[in-house]
């Protein structure tokens, strides 16, 4: 549950910087979809620590 708010301020906040510079639709979803693969794995590596 926290993932997912700090996922969606994150999300909020990056289309914000990016309508601020103007850039295209696409970067955007780009630098979301490595943030949202880095959380998987962040939190796969975590699970994998605790056994």
């Amino acid at each position: 549950m926290i993932i997912t708010i700090s996922f969606l301020i994150t999300f909020i906040a990056s289309r914000a910087i990016v309508v601020a510079a103007g850039e295209s639709k696409p970067s955007l979803e780009l630098w979301v979809g490595n943030y949202h693969v880095h959380l998987i794995l962040y939190e796969h590596n975590r699970e994998r620590k605790r056994w």
